[in-house]
Order: C-alpha cells, then sequence, then structure tokens
C-alpha cells in the first residue's frame, strides 16, 4: 500500500507477556538509525501474543523515517532494535485527492 510499511516484530528470545513499544518519526536525510537520533516520536505498544507479529503502519507522509522497537516484560527493556525507511512519493500522475477538491471549489466559485 503506497504510504505505509508493513513491520515484522520477531523478538529472538520470545518470553510471556511481552509487550513490544514501538518508536517512529519521519527525520532528515542525516540522520542514522539509532533510538538518540529520534526526538519526538510516535510511541505506539503492542501485546506481543504470539512469538511472531505483523504491524502496519499507516497514511505517512513521504521522506525517511527512523524505527525503533523495543522488546518489554513489566516494564523492562529485554531487546531493542532500530532500522530505517524511506517513503517514497507514489507516482501515479494524479493530484492528491485535497487538492483537487480545492481546485473544484475555486472554479465553482468563479
Amino acid at each position: 500500500r503506497p504510504h505505509s510499511m508493513s513491520l515484522m516484530v520477531h523478538p529472538t528470545d520470545y518470553k510471556q507477556d511481552t509487550m513490544v513499544r514501538l518508536l517512529y518519526e519521519r527525520v532528515p536525510q542525516h540522520r542514522q538509525p539509532r533510538m538518540q537520533e529520534l526526538n519526538d516520536p510516535v510511541i505506539e505498544y503492542i501485546p506481543l501474543t504470539r512469538r511472531v507479529l505483523s504491524h502496519d503502519l499507516t497514511e505517512l507522509p513521504m521522506g525517511k523515517y527512523i524505527v525503533c522497537g523495543e522488546a518489554l516484560v513489566r516494564g523492562e527493556v529485554y531487546q531493542a532494535s532500530c532500522l530505517e525507511i524511506c517513503i517514497e512519493r507514489l507516482d501515479n500522475n494524479t493530484l492528491p485527492t485535497g487538492v483537487q477538491l480545492l481546485i473544484v471549489v475555486s472554479i465553482a466559485l468563479v
């Protein structure tokens, strides 16, 4: 799907009652995929009900993202990892819906 990413969460050492803290943020191109590079990330908590879990992030503006995940049990982090991903512009030669609506309204007002 455009402007989205699917993540496969699979801790190497799965523990019962694990929660995953997912942190992600759109960042400048020069940033490295490290937790310290995140200034104001979006934070999601996902219960890990099985060893492998798929999670989708949708409606992301284009750009570079740093995504970090931490596996926690009772608030204690036992595994963490970060990655970077680039969301690219969907090139379908159409204007975004909001821009199309703005043009129609502008024409109607004239």
